[in-house]
């Protein structure tokens, strides 16, 4: 018995590793919140101080509300579990008028248009042990809460380029011979038709978390997306998969990948695809060995399409250390 119960504590070390999603301290930016500048990485500080690996995504083992609230000192804010009246008012307020740089945008970005899913947030933040944090950051980067989509709001659609190769045919879409016969508001890929757009019409994406309608995991056709917190609550359990995924393919492959590293990949993932940020990982490193130094997490995306995890990092970051220093 109790050498079955080692290899189930195990078990749940592997699925279930712990990630800190604090931006490493050589990304460190001037942080704004209200027009005031200058916020110092409180958090990054006592991670530092105190030894603790503990993040923005925890693991299944820490769902334990008291091991949670143990963390809390160490770690403030993590998931929802302590978030009373008190805490979810002073997040709104901060919502509401935070302004924090991120990677690759000229001005702050703010993120006010998060309020109106609040409620949602807090909910799934403390259901699933994921900040709050984290999950509005995302909601910026895939809608800008909505904003970005068309129409506007958690009933919107993105992504309105046509797809070829094996998507021609796939269920729930349909098929067009060439870029010139695609509706109005849709752009052919590189590469001859035929093409395919999903069957009702509208953009792959789907909703807040744009959740694509067809490969979706779950597919955003299976689902009622357009609630704002089963999209939100879709995000939430896709980082944590994704965490998980990257974290045994990286194995798989020889390496090894945990704390911000395994964090950072996971919110590449939920882009890029955990298979493409695994081998980019074990890429990056191999470059690393050979030139003598620690891998650079900064440069997992230099051969993905575009920085995903970068501004979302930075913009979760900014707000956790603006929401503790308030």
């Amino acid at each position: 018995m109790a050498q079955l119960a080692r290899k189930r504590r195990a078990r749940r070390a592997a699925l279930g590793e712990p990630a800190v999603l604090t931006f490493l301290r050589r990304y460190a930016k001037p942080l704004t919140l209200g027009g005031v500048a200058g916020f110092s990485y409180l958090a990054l500080r006592a991670l530092r101080t105190s030894g603790s690996t503990r993040g923005l995504l925890i693991s299944g083992a820490q769902r334990n509300q008291a091991l949670v609230r143990t963390e809390m000192t160490e770690a403030p804010m993590i998931g929802n579990v302590l978030f009373d009246a008190a805490k979810k008012q002073q997040l709104d307020a901060l919502l509401a008028n935070a302004a924090i740089m991120v990677p690759g945008h000229s001005r702050p970005v703010t993120v006010a248009g998060a309020r109106q899913y609040l409620d949602e947030i807090v909910r799934v933040a403390g259901e699933e042990q994921v900040s709050p944090f984290l999950l509005t950051a995302v909601l910026w980067q895939e809608s800008n809460f909505g904003a970005a989509l068309k129409p506007p709001g958690p009933a919107g659609t993105g992504d309105f380029t046509a797809r070829r190769g094996h998507w021609v045919g796939a269920p729930h879409t349909q098929t067009f011979p060439d870029a010139a016969s695609l509706p109005p508001g849709w752009r052919a890929p590189p590469g001859p038709g035929p093409y395919a757009i999903p069957d009702d019409g509208r953009g792959f994406g789907r909703g807040l978390g744009q959740d694509d309608y067809v490969s979706g995991d779950p597919p955003a056709n299976s689902y009622d997306w357009t609630n704002p917190y089963l999209a939100i609550s879709y995000m939430a359990k896709l980082l944590a998969k994704k965490q998980r995924l990257v974290a045994s393919l990286v194995s798989r492959g020889g390496g090894t990948i945990g704390g911000n590293d395994l964090a950072y990949a996971a919110v590449s993932a939920y882009n890029h695809g955990e298979g493409a940020v695994a081998t980019a990982w074990l890429a990056l490193v191999a470059k690393a060995n050979e030139a003598g130094v620690p891998p650079d997490i900064a440069n997992l995306e230099n051969d993905l399409k575009g920085d995903y995890a970068k501004p979302v990092m930075a913009l979760a970051t900014g707000l956790e250390q603006a929401f503790a220093a308030a």
